[in-house]
């Protein structure tokens, strides 16, 4: 890039600058002339008005169980969607519309999304219970379908080995990813099990798969 064209990106970046901050009435005296009511208002908050008390206490109350039964619902709802944006677990039509409406659906702020459920059920603290489902299933399901796809392939090709379904199999193969040592260990002594159950049963479709679980820090050479 020679010197010329740095210039003249850079004037160009400016030139936006300037003129969205003409479009969105930028005024510095406007601001400077509001700072004694911005001072009035800090001012009138202290001491503060403990008669309200009961009510900023209810009030705190309610918006954590909004908060509490949005997100569990979110959890539950967004789980398949995870599965349907997740790139191993998902045909490709499949995983580049979910990918899709999850971006797009992640755009819209919390606060949009309670305005429309107040004009749809009214006032309360419904609509605000609705709008955090919708917004924080979105957040969930990009975070699950990652999660999915970040699993080790081996367990996952070693449940499907013993003649397991496709979605069973990457839930099992998450349980190994997910799970604590322990459980993670008596889950992998099962899948050999079972692949030893298949080779006994199938002689002719014999399969040895190896399901490894490494616990603490790596071996030194």
């Amino acid at each position: 890039m020679t010197r010329w064209s740095r210039v003249a990106g850079w004037t160009a970046l400016g030139a936006v600058f300037v003129w969205s901050a003409v479009a969105t009435e930028v005024s510095l005296g406007r601001m400077v002339e509001g700072l004694p009511y911005m001072w009035d208002f800090v001012r009138r908050m202290v001491p503060p008005d403990l008669s309200v008390l009961g009510n900023a206490v209810r009030g705190a109350i309610e918006t954590v169980q909004i908060a509490i039964v949005g997100t569990a619902v979110a959890a539950v709802l967004a789980l398949p969607v995870g599965f349907a944006a997740a790139r191993n677990a998902a045909p490709r039509w499949l995983f580049y519309s979910s990918r899709l409406l999850l971006n797009a659906f992640r755009a819209v702020d919390t606060l949009v999304y309670a305005l429309f459920f107040v004009a749809a059920v009214g006032l309360g603290p419904f609509p605000g219970v609705l709008a955090v489902i919708v917004y924080t299933a979105t957040v969930l399901a990009k975070l699950y379908s990652e999660a999915i796809e970040a699993i080790e392939p081996g367990p996952v090709e070693a449940v499907r080995a013993t003649g397991g379904q496709e979605v069973k199999s990457l839930g099992d193969g998450l349980m190994v990813a997910f799970a604590s040592p322990v459980d993670a260990l008596r889950c992998a002594v099962d899948m050999q099990r079972a692949i030893a159950a298949h080779n006994r049963d199938h002689p002719d479709r014999a399969t040895e798969i190896r399901v490894g679980l490494h616990v603490g820090d790596p071996p030194r050479e």
